[in-house]
């Protein structure tokens, strides 16, 4: 990481095991480095990179800045990627009082809940939420 750090791979393997550690500061600001250097990825690394960076910003509680990140995912075709970002916006959302926000966003994952965890979290909470 330290030899090739303008290179995607070698950075973004050592935040993403970081984030598999639960060493989430470490991660952050591994994933800021990427982020700062503006280091070129193409759209499946992107979603990588946003996916275990926003996971770790919210293991934390930093609901603002993962929110950033999670909003990048909402249109990608990977539907766990899409969905977790639904969910955990959505619940950030819930937690703010956004209540109809979070509603939506619940609603455009949950007609798929066998196709991924978050997509059951999210057709479960539509069923509790008032």
């Amino acid at each position: 990481m330290r030899r090739f750090t303008k290179k995607f791979d070698s950075m973004f393997n050592y935040s993403e095991l970081l984030t598999y550690y639960k060493l989430y500061d470490a991660a952050i600001k591994s994933f800021k480095i990427i982020e700062t250097k503006r280091i070129k990825m193409n759209k499946i690394q992107r979603e990588g990179f946003y996916f275990y960076y926003a996971w770790s910003l919210q293991q934390l509680n930093m609901k603002i800045d993962a929110n950033y990140r999670w909003k990048k995912l909402l249109t990608s075709k990977n539907f766990f990627k899409k969905s977790a970002a639904a969910y955990f916006l959505g619940k950030n959302l819930l937690e703010e009082g956004k209540k109809k926000e979070a509603i939506n966003l619940f609603k455009m994952i949950s007609q798929k809940p066998s196709e991924s965890k978050y997509a059951t979290y999210c057709w479960n909470l539509l069923k509790t939420i008032k």
